[in-house]
């Protein structure tokens, strides 16, 4: 009988226990399956705000991203940041782009995902140009590159709901790959003056197989010789690597690379000499730019002062004022554009405003040269609140006080000269930025009937050029006045 009871006892004891099991697996189905609801509801939600990103920007654009950044659990979230960072972008908002940028780092490390990591840093160091910190910039693009390590990139960890094709759609951000890191940071090294270790980046970034990465490597590079009286260097680049830039530009490669390739190809007949070649090449180039990216772009209205520069060249100067101006023209109004990115806005203007300013300034018509050097100057500002010294900025600063100085107002050039000769004395520059400098200062202090300070900058003058020319072993070819040497 005792036995029997006991057994009664373990039996409803069995009971119970299935009972609080079924239960405890009865709760913890209602539970998973409101996380997966809720789940369900978000990627729901999110998939609906997505189609609203193929038209204008809103009122509601950023609110929206940020709720769906709030919601999104702990994997989600920092790819739905990343659109909030890029919407940063497309709006401008550097401040904003950088809070929103830190939290997606550190986010991306707590994913593990490397290539997300690598993504970020190019754009806090996008934040950190922005400010004209370029040590900053420099370390996060040397922290990009230690966790590249022997790759040339990292992809993000694959993404949910598409949101990788949604950014590379509508957000342009910082290129991530070795190669762009790498000239990035030569572009840096230039303007800090230390031009060795730039053009050992710039080596670095041509030692690729990757075409289209080679090609753009290979133009910047060759970019920065002619920028350092090397033309002929220059030139002996581009037609040692003829044969590979002519086949990247081919039909079996795509747009992009051909488009790139085509550009590098034209550059390179015009270092030869051949200016019909390099012509045909720079339209081609034009017309498969505004096929793919249309023409307000960037990369268009470089291509269209290219066009001006061969047409000028080649002694069609009506024909090259117009196409500079056409450049100008499109650069301002695309500048108004509302999703214009951090990256581009003031850089059109830039970019077009100073070769119709160099155009006028070669014509010796200083009026309308100062209007374009001014504009030029005003938007460099505004992108660059603190640009080092014998910066592309200088070299604009320079010219407008020689534009000043032929009009007859060297008393408003000298203001520009004493600030640049102030800097360039207490700073280690490059000689050949000096003796324009000093030569510069020469010819506005003989305007000024200041003949004894006038002689001593122009014995200054000679004297950095002499050693400009030692160093290079040739005379120098870069005069920013428009009559040199005093």
């Amino acid at each position: 009988m005792q036995v029997l009871v006991k057994s009664e006892k373990m039996r409803k004891a069995a009971v119970i226990c299935i009972v609080l099991v079924l239960l405890d697996v009865i709760v913890l189905s209602v539970v998973a399956s409101s996380g997966l609801v809720q789940r369900l509801q978000w990627e729901s939600e999110f998939m609906k705000f997505t189609e609203t990103l193929a038209g204008p920007t809103t009122s509601e654009t950023l609110p929206g991203l940020q709720r769906l950044v709030d919601s999104a659990d702990e994997y989600h979230k920092p790819y739905v940041r990343n659109l909030l960072t890029a919407q940063y972008c497309a709006a401008n908002d550097w401040p904003k782009i950088e809070e929103s940028a830190q939290k997606n780092l550190e986010e991306f490390v707590q994913n593990k995902d490397v290539g997300g990591q690598v993504s970020v840093l190019c754009i806090l160091a996008a934040c950190a140009n922005q400010h004209e910190d370029t040590s900053q910039a420099e370390a996060y693009f040397n922290r990009a590159l230690q966790l590249l390590g022997s790759k040339d990139s990292i992809e993000m960890k694959t993404l949910p709901l598409l949101v990788s094709d949604i950014m590379g759609l509508r957000f342009p951000l910082p290129s991530q790959d070795k190669q762009s890191i790498l000239c990035e940071i030569a572009t840096i090294k230039k303007k800090q003056g230390k031009i060795v270790e730039a053009e050992e980046l710039y080596k670095k970034a041509i030692d690729t197989s990757d075409t289209l990465k080679r090609t753009h490597a290979l133009t910047a590079y060759s970019k920065f010789l002619t920028q350092q009286d090397r033309t002929e260097e220059a030139k002996k680049l581009l037609l040692s690597e003829e044969k590979s830039i002519s086949e990247a530009s081919t039909e079996e490669n795509g747009d992009e690379v051909r488009s790139m390739s085509m550009h590098c190809l034209g550059y390179q007949r015009e270092s030869a000499g051949n200016l019909p070649e390099a012509l045909r090449l720079y339209k081609k180039t034009a017309q498969m730019i505004v096929s793919q990216s249309g023409d307000q772009s960037g990369e268009y209205i470089e291509c269209l002062a290219d066009i001006a520069r061969i047409l000028e060249k080649s002694g069609k100067i009506a024909e090259a004022e117009d196409t500079y101006k056409q450049a100008y023209k499109l650069a301002t109004r695309a500048d108004h554009n509302k999703q214009v990115t951090p990256t581009t806005r003031g850089w059109r203007i830039i970019h077009a405003a100073t070769p119709l300013a160099d155009f006028y300034y070669q014509k010796k018509q200083f009026k309308k040269a100062e209007q374009y050097y001014r504009e030029s100057i005003a938007q460099s500002t505004a992108r660059y609140k603190e640009a080092p010294i014998g910066s592309d900025f200088d070299w604009l600063n320079l010219k407008l006080a020689d534009c000043l100085v032929n009009q007859n107002k060297p008393t408003e050039a000298e203001e520009i000269y004493k600030r640049a000769v102030a800097e360039v004395e207490k700073n280690k520059i490059g000689e050949l930025y000096k003796y324009e400098v000093f030569n510069g200062y020469s010819r506005c202090l003989a305007a000024l009937q200041r003949d004894d300070e006038a002689a001593e900058f122009l014995t200054k003058a000679k004297a950095e050029k002499r050693k400009s020319e030692q160093k290079q072993g040739r005379h120098t070819d870069r005069p920013t006045q428009a009559n040199s040497d005093g």
